[in-house]
C-alpha cells in the first residue's frame, strides 16, 4: 500500500496532466451551459412577451397596463422553464463526464494506494448477496449501487461497495391523494467479506427502532426539532427475527451493557459464540462508529453541511457461517467528484485516496475484531 507521504509525487507525475485535459473538456461544456442557460432565457422573455400581447389583443381594454400585468404572470414562469431546460441539458452533459474522470483518475488512484484491490465503477454488491444477509426484508423495489471493489484486506477475501436500497411506500400529495413514491431504507457502504472458517452459525445486530436518546446526547440530535424528526423516519423498523429462516432456533442475545442493548438488537442461534464476539471487541467498535456518527452529524447540522435525509448513525451486521454482512449507512457518497467546480486541485484529488483508506481502516477494524475470537 501506497504512504500518504508518496501521493504528492503521484498527483503530480501521473494524474496532473490527465486532469488537465478532463478540466479543459469540463470548462467547454459549462461555457456552453452558460450560453444556453441565456438563450433559453431569452426565449423565454420573447415567448411571454408574445403571449403577454396577445392577452392585451385579447381585451376590450388593449392598454399597456394589461400587457404589463399579463407579463408579470407569464414573464418570470416561461424564462424559468426556459432557463431550466437549458441547465438541464447542459448538466446532465456535465454528469456524464463522471465515468471518465473515475476510469482516468479514481482507478490510478485505487491502483497506486493497493494494486490488489479491483475496481469497478459501474458495479455495486449482488442483490443475491443483499438478501443472503438477512438485514432487510421489505419487498425492495430497487438495488442500486456503484463503485465495486474487490480484494484481499487484512488476510480476508473482501468486496464492498455503495449501496442504495429503496421500497415504494404511499405518501398523500397536496390534494391528499396517495401516492406511490420512492423511498430510501438504505444508503451507505455495504461490505461482504469470507472468513477463512465458519464463524457462527447466525448472528444478527441490527438498529433497535425503539431506542430514545438520553438526556446527556440531546445535544446531538436535538430531540423534538426537524432534525430529529428526519433522525426517526430512517429508522429502519420492518425486520421480525421469526422471517430469518435458520436450522438452529434464534435467540435475542444481550450484553448486560445498557447502552449498547438499548441502541442494537442482537439474534443469534449460538448465544455463546454471539457474546464472545460481541465482548472481545465488535460492541464497543459498533458504539465508537455509532456516537462518532452522531457527533458528525451534529457538528455538519450546526455549520450546515447536512445533505439529504439524516439516517440513523449505527450498522447493519450479520454472520452466516463464515460470511460477514456489513452495511454503514453515510450521509455522503464516495469517489463522486463535483463537476460543476474545478478539478485541477491536489486536495479534492487526495480526498479519494482518503476516502478509500478510511474504508480500509474501517474493513481492517472489523475483520481483525471478528479473526481476534475466532483464532483466539
Amino acid at each position: 500500500m501506497v504512504q500518504e507521504s508518496d501521493f504528492k509525487g503521484f498527483y503530480n507525475s501521473v494524474l496532473r496532466t490527465k486532469l488537465e485535459k478532463i478540466e479543459q473538456e469540463r470548462i467547454e461544456i459549462a461555457k456552453s451551459l452558460k450560453a444556453d442557460r441565456k438563450k433559453g432565457l431569452l426565449i423565454g422573455l420573447l415567448v411571454a412577451i408574445a403571449v403577454s400581447i396577445g392577452v392585451q389583443f385579447m381585451q376590450e381594454d388593449q392598454s399597456i397596463m394589461v400587457f404589463f400585468k399579463a407579463f408579470l404572470i407569464f414573464g418570470p414562469l416561461f424564462s424559468l422553464f426556459g432557463w431550466g431546460f437549458a441547465s438541464h441539458r447542459g448538466v446532465k452533459k456535465i454528469s456524464e463526464m463522471t465515468n471518465p474522470f473515475k476510469e482516468k483518475i479514481v482507478s490510478p488512484i485505487i491502483q497506486h494506494f493497493d494494486s490488489s484491490l479491483k475496481y469497478d465503477p459501474h458495479n455495486s454488491v449482488s442483490k443475491e448477496e443483499i438478501l443472503e444477509s438477512q438485514l432487510f426484508q421489505e419487498s425492495i423495489e430497487y438495488y442500486n449501487g456503484d463503485d465495486f471493489f474487490e480484494g484481499i484486506i487484512s488476510n480476508i477475501k473482501c468486496r464492498f461497495s455503495e449501496k442504495r436500497l429503496g421500497v415504494k411506500i404511499k405518501k398523500p400529495d397536496s390534494d391528499g391523494r396517495m401516492r406511490d413514491i420512492s423511498h430510501a431504507i438504505f444508503n451507505g457502504i455495504f461490505l461482504v467479506a469470507e472468513m477463512p472458517q465458519t464463524v457462527i452459525d447466525t448472528l444478527i445486530i441490527r438498529p433497535n427502532p425503539d431506542f430514545k436518546e438520553e438526556d446527556h446526547q440531546r445535544r446531538l440530535v436535538q430531540k423534538g426539532s426537524k432534525f430529529q424528526n428526519e433522525f426517526a423516519k430512517n429508522k429502519y423498523t420492518h425486520w421480525f427475527s421469526s422471517n430469518v429462516k435458520t436450522v438452529k432456533p434464534l435467540h435475542q442475545i444481550k450484553t448486560e451493557d445498557s447502552y449498547f442493548d438499548e441502541q442494537f438488537l442482537v439474534y443469534s442461534t449460538d448465544d455463546n459464540t454471539a457474546k464472545a464476539l460481541l465482548l472481545d471487541g465488535l460492541k464497543d467498535f459498533f458504539l465508537k462508529l455509532t456516537d462518532w456518527e452522531k457527533e458528525e452529524a451534529f457538528t455538519n447540522k450546526i455549520e450546515g453541511h447536512l445533505a439529504g435525509n439524516y439516517q440513523y448513525p449505527t450498522v447493519y451486521f450479520s454472520i452466516i457461517g463464515n460470511k460477514v454482512y456489513f452495511g454503514k449507512p453515510f450521509d455522503k457518497g464516495f469517489f463522486n467528484p463535483d463537476m460543476m467546480k474545478s478539478i485541477l486541485d491536489e486536495e479534492l484529488i487526495a480526498k479519494f485516496y482518503h476516502e478509500l483508506k478510511e474504508l480500509k481502516l474501517l474493513i481492517e477494524n472489523l475483520t481483525q475484531n471478528i479473526s481476534r475470537t475466532t483464532t483466539g
